[in-house]
């Protein structure tokens, strides 16, 4: 047999091979089963969110999670209560992001750390602060009063309500988005962030000379 063919029939043995491999993972990948999970939680005021799980955070009479995860007899429960404090984490063993839903008569403090969170919540005030390539979205329905917002380390913050009436924002390594009114606004701006605001009534500013802001 020429060399030649040897190597086609080689290579095209290598291939095959390689094809198998990836049929065979994505089987596995597709009987994945995911199950659903609700309980009811006593009141807490202060949510942590890590390790890239995603997060919905609803305003209800009557504090409660729910959680979809792998099936799994073994798996660990993927939150914890302490104190007044809610951690939702993504187990370091997980190769799925986890999902919550989150119901909460009022919260005082929002904890981004590197997950995906949005809110439609209806409260007076709230504290939050998103890291670490976090990522927070304040949906439509969404009223609240006077919003302190943190953004800081490559995160992103976006606005698609209307209905906030003081925002209190320093971002930093960050960008931040709103295309919604926002009666008044505090900004402090630094280490390369970026700011776009839309029908800012009151605003002040200290911006320093790596990042810029636009109000439209």
């Amino acid at each position: 047999m020429k060399t030649s063919k040897k190597i086609l029939i080689g290579f095209m043995s290598i291939i095959c091979l390689s094809l198998l491999s990836f049929m065979i993972t994505v089987d596995k990948g597709s009987n994945l089963e995911f199950v659903e999970k609700e309980e009811s939680l006593p009141n807490f005021t202060i949510i942590k969110a890590y390790n890239d799980c995603k997060v919905t955070l609803e305003t209800n009479d009557v504090a409660s999670i729910n959680f979809s995860h792998i099936k799994d007899s073994n798996a660990l429960k993927p939150y914890t209560l302490s104190g007044d404090t809610l951690i939702l984490n993504q187990l370091k063993s997980g190769k799925h992001n986890l999902h919550y839903s989150v119901k909460s008569t009022n919260i005082q403090e929002l904890i981004i750390d590197k997950a995906n969170v949005g809110i439609n919540i209806q409260q007076d005030s709230i504290k939050i602060s998103s890291l670490n390539n976090g990522w927070l979205r304040v949906y439509k329905n969404s009223s609240i009063n006077h919003l302190q917002l943190n953004v800081i380390n490559k995160s992103r913050s976006n606005f698609y309500t209307d209905q906030i009436n003081t925002l209190e924002l320093h971002a930093n390594d960050s960008d931040v988005t709103s295309n919604n009114r926002i009666s008044k606004v505090s900004l402090k701006a630094e280490n390369n962030a970026s700011v776009r605001l839309q029908h800012v009534k009151k605003l002040s500013v200290e911006c320093d000379s790596t990042s810029t802001y636009q109000i439209y």
